[in-house]
């Protein structure tokens, strides 16, 4: 939670002293500056709510896979950048590893534009092919040179 919390403040509400599991609920109660007493994260956006669970994730995925479904919900874009970086921060720390779906150019792009190891990503997408579905797959630095040469498109490449 430490490291949760110091992305949540430096990148979304610097306000927030602690975020703790209530009770056996599980709710989590936030603790912040703005506020006399501490407040459910529900009351909060749904953005902050999915950056912190997804965030959460990763440490009940100790040594194994994540999967995580239209990973951009309810993040603000200019949040996908710094949480993508994040992301490959808690995948490196509890070797994880993440395999997520997105229709959101910009997710892919953050992904591809801000993680510190492309040897570490690969890109996939699905093309119809004469009635055939057939995967097409990148490697990170590959679809780099894509993005850089012409804004590829994952979701376009025939």
């Amino acid at each position: 939670i430490p490291q949760i919390l110091e992305f949540i403040q430096e990148s979304i509400l610097p306000n927030v002293e602690d975020i703790r599991m209530a009770d056996k609920l599980q709710r989590f109660l936030v603790s912040d500056k703005s506020f006399k007493s501490a407040m459910d994260i529900s009351s909060y956006g749904e953005g902050l709510q999915r950056i912190f669970y997804i965030s959460l994730l990763f440490a009940s995925a100790q040594n194994g896979v994540l999967l995580i479904d239209e990973f951009e919900n309810a993040i603000h874009v200019e949040l996908l950048s710094k949480f993508t970086g994040f992301i490959e921060k808690l995948a490196e720390k509890f070797n994880v590893q993440v395999f997520l779906t997105s229709h959101s150019k910009e997710c892919i792009d953050a992904f591809i534009d801000n993680v510190n190891n492309l040897d570490n990503i690969s890109c996939c997408t699905l093309i119809n092919d004469n009635n055939m579905v057939v995967a097409k797959q990148f490697k990170g630095k590959e679809f780099k040179r894509l993005l850089s040469s012409g804004n590829t498109d994952l979701r376009t490449i025939k």
